[in-house]
């Protein structure tokens, strides 16, 4: 695939890393996740879950902002990809104040947790953003791309793709 070149292998895993629980009653339906005080990738509801991994200050994360909102936005509107795939960001590094900020700025609907405390940042060692990668309940990396993506079209059938196999 034109993706595999850059990113994390597919293949590899992704670490479990806790996440803060949102406050959202409404992203936590979106999620499928029960209310504790953290929850991990595993516990999200659906086959497959897309994570974006960026950081509020990283300019080329806020030119991908558009196009993550496209893949989104696409994946919801397609009823067996709704069911199956979840959309979360990760903003590296970002307090929650942070967050909303780039929510409200970029027109950002899906969740993103915050990563205050850097224990996400270093439990997956992702230095390199954005990165976006598709994971199964495993945690292994079926799709990863890092930087702006300039054909979503082409990623979106690449997530069909990868999907069917599921």
């Amino acid at each position: 695939t034109t993706f595999a070149a850059k990113g994390i292998p597919p293949g590899t895993t992704l670490p479990e890393f806790p996440m803060e629980m949102p406050d959202s009653s409404e992203v936590r339906q979106y999620l499928g996740i029960q209310e504790a005080k953290t929850f991990t990738l595993s516990q999200i509801s659906g086959k497959l879950v897309l994570v974006e991994f960026y950081s509020m200050y990283c300019p080329v994360c806020q030119r991908q902002a558009p196009r993550t909102n496209k893949i989104y936005k696409s994946i919801q509107d397609d009823p067996v990809l709704n069911k199956d795939i979840k959309v979360i960001g990760v903003g590296l590094t970002n307090k929650q104040q942070e967050i909303d900020i780039y929510k409200n700025t970029f027109r950002v609907d899906f969740p993103i947790i915050a990563d205050p405390e850097k224990t996400i940042a270093e439990k997956t060692g992702i230095k390199d953003i954005p990165m976006i990668v598709l994971v199964d309940k495993k945690g292994k990396v079926l799709l990863s791309h890092l930087g702006v993506i300039d054909k979503t079209d082409e990623f979106l059938k690449e997530i069909r793709e990868v999907h069917e196999k599921q």
